[in-house]
């Protein structure tokens, strides 16, 4: 894989989760040489700022990684790893928000917040249905089994390969529970790399597990490490990615199913690998039962985070006074010296 040839890939930083709010910002920006934090920006300014660093580094071939706002979807911000630099924005109804604005004694703020929260129990609701649903399969799977297909998995995608240097992992999220719906980035973060393996089986089935451990694996090899956590539970990994290897695995299972495009994608699934089937008999009316009640609380969950986003457009709108088109360009101007210094 050539390291040096332009990429673009989406992600998010940060989820509404079942957790509540859980934010990789910090971990993601550390580490970087020159890191512009926008607060107390009119968000609209922010970002047409955040735009123009997106155009100057696509001008100049800088390799670039859009982080999308959780909450809305649009821009939040933009690393550059190439030149170890980065921006971002940060809201000020989130726990790691900076400036006066996070304090106001506000309604729209409250209403916000409150939606956030209400959506967050819906989520909860959510992963514990999950979890039931988990167990009527964990009990039909023979865990021996799936750690031995786990060592054979990280043999054949690291073989005797390690690098000299200390490992480290990345955490981020590929899709994110949004007041327009789920997005999803996945095939913007895996187009680039040549071997892809497709993780299947049902819940409880041990593909997280998987996951936690072939991450665990590369990291001890000296690698570079990006786990991609579950944007409904955020202890659950989805997706592991080492580039340096250029390979990828991940959970390929609904909410986020795919199928292999490619000669080289391959397909694991760890239900059919290390279960006697029996599962499928046993469970068919629970598991119907339980689905229904799952998607219930995710469209609950989704009513929430819409009116939450109608509820952060109009603080926006209300609140954020715009700024003179000259001051906007000086600022622009010192922020991009910055940047791309």
């Amino acid at each position: 894989m050539d390291e040096n040839q332009y990429k673009e890939m989406h992600w998010f930083c940060a989820s509404n989760s079942a957790r509540g709010y859980v934010s990789y910002f910090e971990d993601a920006f550390r580490g970087l040489r020159r890191v512009c934090r926008l607060h107390e920006y009119p968000v609209f300014a922010a970002r047409e700022i955040l735009t123009s660093v997106l155009e100057a580094a696509r001008e100049r071939g800088i390799s670039v990684e859009i982080i999308h706002n959780c909450l809305t979807n649009e821009l939040q911000g933009i690393r550059l790893p190439q030149i170890s630099a980065g921006v971002w924005i940060s809201d000020p109804w989130y726990e790691d928000a900076e400036g006066g604005l996070s304090l106001l004694d506000d309604d729209l703020l409250r209403a916000v917040r409150g939606m956030l929260e209400a959506a967050g129990e819906s989520l909860e609701r959510a992963r514990l249905l999950r979890q039931d649903w988990q167990r009527l399969y964990a009990d039909k799977v023979d865990f021996s089994a799936a750690d031995r297909l786990t060592e054979q998995l990280c043999e054949e995608l690291l073989g005797g390969r390690s690098l000299e240097k200390p490992g480290r992992c990345s955490h981020r999220f590929f899709d994110a529970y949004t007041a327009k719906g789920r997005s999803v980035y996945i095939r913007s973060l895996t187009n680039s790399l040549s071997r892809r393996c497709f993780l299947k089986g049902r819940p409880g089935t041990g593909k997280s597990t998987l996951l936690r451990k072939l991450a665990a694996f590369a990291r001890r090899r000296g690698f570079c490490t990006e786990v991609y956590h579950s944007s409904l539970d955020p202890d659950t990994f989805d997706m592991v990615i080492v580039r340096e290897l250029g390979f990828c695995v991940f959970d390929s299972t609904a909410p986020h199913e795919y199928s292999p495009s490619r000669e080289s994608d391959v397909i694991l699934d760890l239900y059919r690998e290390t279960s006697d089937g029996t599962g499928e008999l046993l469970f068919t009316p629970r598991v119907a039962e339980l689905a229904e009640q799952y998607r219930s609380a995710l469209r609950q969950a989704g009513e929430k985070l819409h009116l939450a986003g109608e509820a952060a457009e109009a603080f926006w709108q209300f609140h954020l006074y715009p700024l003179d088109e000259d001051e906007l360009e000086k600022r622009k101007g010192k922020i991009l010296q910055t940047i791309f210094a």
